[in-house]
């Protein structure tokens, strides 16, 4: 019998009757967030009153503001579903990816420098730009001449040149000469415009034009030129050079000077 008992027992009680999984507190538990999450979705995603409506604009002086916003207007609409019958999209203000309308702006306007976008809840997406400011000329083989920044990029053509404008030119076999190249790295531009300005302060001299090029080369408006090496200090060869301008060539040696080499490091040569 005890055999019998020990067999029967668990037989009984695989019989009672399971609870249905809609009783169970856990589905409901689930079925609960699911229905938050999915509430929570739709508003964020469809809810009217986030769609983007308004787009402010700011900053722009040549670039034209309608531009700007047809390509805002381009990357607003997210299609989740689209067929004949039906087309479910959301220009939520959530969901507005703002790293690609930068990247679009920059792109089809080199002129632009930075772009800044704010969203204004519930409805406003609000852009800053800031244009490039002219900081000196490039001119190439060619003799056609461009508009470049601080930062050494091409964004217009030079309608005319200033006469106290510091041309900048590149080797002749050099490519790359369109609108949003670069024509030197910043860290170039930096050194070319220290030794500008250091030979304007201290003893008067203009440079009339720079080659872009290792040695760099600047020429003065006294026709004489400078070499240096964009690969050592330059603010040692600076030192050097108003060394040699100080206490070696006089300024009536200057009418006479060809060139002063700086390029080499622990000596200077003028002829």
């Amino acid at each position: 019998m005890s055999y019998r008992h020990r067999h029967i027992h668990p037989k009984i009680r695989n019989l009672r009757r399971r609870k249905r999984l809609v009783q169970r507190p856990i589905f409901w538990i689930v079925l609960l967030i699911l229905l938050l999450l999915s509430s929570a979705s739709y508003f964020i995603l469809f809810f009217p009153g986030f769609q983007v409506s308004h787009i402010k604009i700011s900053g722009y002086k040549k670039v034209s503001s309608q531009e700007i916003e047809d390509i805002i207007l381009s990357n607003l609409d997210k299609k989740f579903f689209g067929s004949e019958i039906i087309d479910i999209s959301s220009k939520s203000i959530f969901i507005v990816d703002t790293k690609k309308i930068i990247g679009d702006i920059k792109n089809k306007f080199p002129i632009i420098e930075e772009v800044n976008i704010k969203r204004e809840l519930p409805n406003i997406i609000s852009l800053t730009i800031t244009e490039r400011e002219p900081f000196t000329v490039f001119c190439d083989s060619g003799n056609k001449c461009f508009q470049i920044d601080k930062n050494g990029v091409i964004f217009e053509e030079a309608q005319h040149i200033n006469r106290e404008s510091v041309v900048l030119r590149r080797e002749a076999n050099q490519n790359g000469v369109y609108i949003g190249a670069h024509v030197a790295s910043k860290s170039t531009i930096d050194a070319i415009f220290k030794v500008v300005d250091n030979l304007k302060n201290n003893f008067n001299i203009s440079t009339t034009e720079v080659l872009i090029s290792n040695p760099l080369i600047l020429k003065t408006s006294e026709n004489w030129k400078i070499y240096f090496n964009l690969d050592s200090d330059i603010k040692l060869q600076i030192t050097k050079m108003n060394s040699l301008l100080e206490n070696e060539i006089t300024e009536s040696e200057r009418k006479t000077l060809n060139y002063i080499y700086l390029q080499y490091k622990d000596r200077a040569y003028y002829k």
